[in-house]
């Protein structure tokens, strides 16, 4: 779940440092499913919003109400590994990275 969150963190600290706009919508994070991916939902809501970890989403939802967001986010997490997980992506690699 914390390397889920570092994906957004990467994608949001690099548009910033580009000044770059990401094309779609599955860049900003929106949540865990708080029905369905109850564990994760709870922890990301915890470290976020009580332990102020991962601040640069403070303004993202907790609660995504949609059951595709932890497959769509593990694909995302696979696609940032495989760019190296780095923390500084480029433009090309913020599409590869959020593409569903």
């Amino acid at each position: 779940m914390e390397e889920i969150l570092n994906v957004f963190r990467a994608i949001k600290f690099s548009s910033i440092k580009l000044g770059y706009k990401p094309k779609s919508p599955s860049a900003e994070f929106e949540g865990f499913d708080a029905n369905d991916d109850g564990g994760q939902y709870a922890f990301a809501r915890f470290v976020r919003r009580t332990l102020g970890k991962w601040d640069e989403l403070k303004d993202c939802p907790d609660n995504s109400h949609s059951s595709v967001s932890l497959p769509h986010y593990r694909a995302m997490l696979r696609t940032w590994r495989r760019l190296g997980g780095k923390l500084e992506l480029t433009e090309a690699e913020i599409e590869i990275a959020e593409a569903r």
